[in-house]
């Protein structure tokens, strides 16, 4: 439940390469401004963040 409210918020609605980048930007610009601002607790929380999500990104179309 919560992975699909973190990739239905992130708009990745379709499968193809670009709609998955384009999903993925805002989580990654996320963790790239976490990891500047104080390279701990909060770039912990939005790697593990970014990682989930690519991970189910990667299995659902791996299931196809």
């Amino acid at each position: 439940m919560i992975m699909m409210l973190l990739v239905s918020s992130c708009g990745i609605v379709e499968t193809n390469d670009s709609a998955v980048l384009d999903g993925l930007k805002p989580l990654v610009d996320q963790h790239a401004e976490a990891l500047y601002k104080d390279g701990g607790k909060e770039s912990t929380v939005t790697g593990a963040r970014l990682i989930s999500v690519f991970d189910y990104i990667y299995d659902k179309n791996k299931e196809k």
